[in-house]
């Protein structure tokens, strides 16, 4: 019967009850699609869409980070650990995890 339940959920439900605990949902990757941390430094991209839903998505987009703004890859931490990006004239750290779940294209 759990099994049964469980295949039930859809992603709607899955959304709503993450966001009442207040987490973030993460998408899967379908595979064709380039990341932040696959670029290199000095790359000018353009960001296709951010895969990430709640708090952090609306910090991301109050920073300047949203779908369409041009970004500059400015360096990268040890082993790809953080990216360090460039939006106009701010520049924001991003951790591993987050900058795999945004997507670009480069200019």
């Amino acid at each position: 019967m759990g099994r049964a339940h469980l295949t039930t959920l859809t992603l709607c439900s899955l959304q709503q009850w993450a966001q009442e605990l207040g987490l973030y949902m993460i998408y899967v990757k379908k595979g064709n699609e380039m990341y932040l941390t696959q670029m290199k430094v000095g790359d000018v991209v353009s960001v296709d869409s951010i895969n990430i839903q709640g708090a952090l998505k609306h910090r991301l987009n109050s920073l300047g980070l949203a779908r369409n703004s041009e970004v500059c890859i400015k360096n990268y931490g040890w082993f790809k650990s953080t990216v360090q990006i460039m939006i106009d004239r701010t520049l924001i750290a991003l951790r591993k995890d987050e900058a795999e779940l945004i997507e670009v294209h480069k200019i």
